[in-house]
């Protein structure tokens, strides 16, 4: 199995996911509103429920995004860079991002830890909250490393980059 196959289903387990929780929240988010306003009861924990749900939801996606260099930019100074100077800089600034996004992982990842040994949950239905930072922890480390790759990319494909424009 090549490294393309299994990032293509990677990348359709992360997209099912966010599917998934996506529908469940507003279905969670829908139920309970009918269940507030037309019966007066609402669903219990729907808001710790909807709070997991977010931290999944957008920790899905950061995978997805870092791979398809997605993430929310500012182009200040692309313009005084050209040629080799553009591709190196551009370089930098993914080893900058995949260096935050490991250092992100690898907090959550303890926090998680601290959080199975101490026993944490939520208030109200006393989920547990590591699984759910292990998976925010793992996500953000595949986040990393996709940065990371994109920066080598980068700079293999030159100053042309892949599609014979200027590089990123």
């Amino acid at each position: 199995m090549t490294a393309a196959a299994i990032m293509a289903g990677i990348e359709r387990l992360l997209r099912g996911i966010l599917a998934l929780v996506l529908f469940s929240m507003m279905a969670l988010v829908f139920v309970d509103v009918i269940a507030r306003y037309v019966f007066n009861d609402p669903i219990p924990g729907a808001f710790e429920i909807t709070q997991l749900l977010m931290g999944v939801l957008v920790f899905s996606g950061l995978p997805l995004a870092s791979r398809a260099g997605q993430h929310i930019t500012i182009s200040l100074m692309d313009g005084l860079f050209h040629g080799r100077a553009r591709v190196l800089r551009r370089a930098a600034i993914e080893t900058l991002s995949g260096a935050a996004l490991l250092g992100l992982a690898w907090l959550l990842w303890r926090d998680a830890e601290k959080a199975r040994g101490w026993g944490d949950y939520t208030a109200f239905l006393e989920i547990p909250l590591h699984p759910v930072l292990y998976f925010i922890a793992l996500m953000s480390l595949l986040a990393a490393l996709l940065t990371f790759a994109r920066a080598i990319a980068g700079v293999r494909a030159g100053p042309l980059g892949p599609g014979g424009g200027e590089g990123a």
